[in-house]
């Protein structure tokens, strides 16, 4: 990772591939156990995560938010969408976006029960953003299904075009 200043107040986080941007992320959030459930945060040890990357990364992080509050869901999601792009060891946001379709598919529940969940949790999330993610069902699981593949592929995309441009 290189660092460039444009200006005293600010520093820009360049990586030398996309991959070791997503690395980078991926060892910034860290697992905490809540009573059972488990959730994820931004490292917070300065010797670990330069302050102003973390900033950075958290200002990434709200981005795949959605608008939505901070939420487990989305922690859960942003960290297994970035394990699973790694995987891939591409360089470029090119290389990525032609993989991208089976690393979103394969974030997607596949349960049922938990896709409706996920839907009752915030009632916001009812409404499809874009149209054309719609399957051509009737069916209120495939249709389920669809709407979290749109949202996951909305923070898949937010990740690599922001790590891939840079951060600040």
């Amino acid at each position: 990772m290189t660092t460039t200043n444009k200006n005293p107040h600010t520093t820009f986080y360049v990586w030398d591939d996309l991959t070791e941007a997503l690395r980078d992320f991926d060892k910034a959030l860290v697992q905490k156990q809540r009573g059972e459930e488990s959730f994820f945060l931004l490292e917070e040890d300065p010797d670990k995560l330069d302050p102003g990357l973390r900033g950075a990364y958290q200002t990434l992080i709200q981005k795949c938010h959605n608008d939505e509050l901070p939420n487990d869901w989305r922690y859960e999601k942003i960290k297994h969408l970035v394990e699973r792009l790694i995987e891939y060891k591409k360089e470029s946001l090119e290389d990525y976006q032609d993989i991208l379709h089976e690393v979103v598919d394969g974030c997607v529940d596949i349960s049922t029960s938990a896709q409706f969940q996920w839907l009752a949790d915030m009632p916001c999330r009812a409404e499809f953003n874009d149209d054309s993610y719609m399957a051509e069902s009737d069916k209120l699981s495939q249709l389920a299904a669809a709407r979290q593949y749109e949202e996951l592929d909305f923070m898949a995309n937010t990740l690599l075009t922001d790590l891939s441009e840079g951060i600040s």
